[in-house]
């Protein structure tokens, strides 16, 4: 006869093993190139020039637009492009902490996220580029 313990171990395992499999079934499949990458791309430019934009006047619309609109598929954008150019990737992931850190301190009395947006812009679409897609300038 099994002790307690031994009872409680291998119902403990069972329930894992049934855990991880909902949550393998569950996740969502990452693309595999740059034609099923998610649509939000084509939105970033446009929306960092505006959060460029409002930089000098409103920090604080610019932190929406950055987190709201454009944080998440920045870091999609990174780790596409990461999988055929790192430097490129790694200089855009680089621009984009320098923007969280002005955000955080609200630099907006010395011009900083107004230019370090501006950097970002530029790490984006270098970004694109090397994905091979077309993602537009500030107009």
């Amino acid at each position: 006869m099994r002790s307690k313990p031994a009872v409680a171990a291998v119902v403990v395992g069972a329930a894992l093993l049934v855990v991880g499999g909902f949550v393998f079934l569950r996740a969502p499949e990452a693309p595999t190139d740059a034609s099923t990458a998610p649509e939000g791309f084509a939105s970033i430019v446009p929306s960092l020039c505006r959060a460029r934009d409002n930089a000098r006047t409103d920090a604080g619309d610019s932190r929406r637009i950055f987190l709201d609109e454009v944080h998440a598929p920045l870091h999609e954008l990174a780790d596409e492009v990461a999988t055929t150019d790192r430097p490129v990737a790694a200089d855009l992931l680089e621009a984009k902490q320098v923007v969280e850190a002005d955000l955080e301190l609200e630099a907006i009395v010395t011009g900083d996220l107004e230019r370090d947006l501006e950097t970002l812009i530029d790490a984006t679409i270098a970004a694109s580029a090397a994905l091979g897609e077309e993602v537009g300038t500030c107009g």
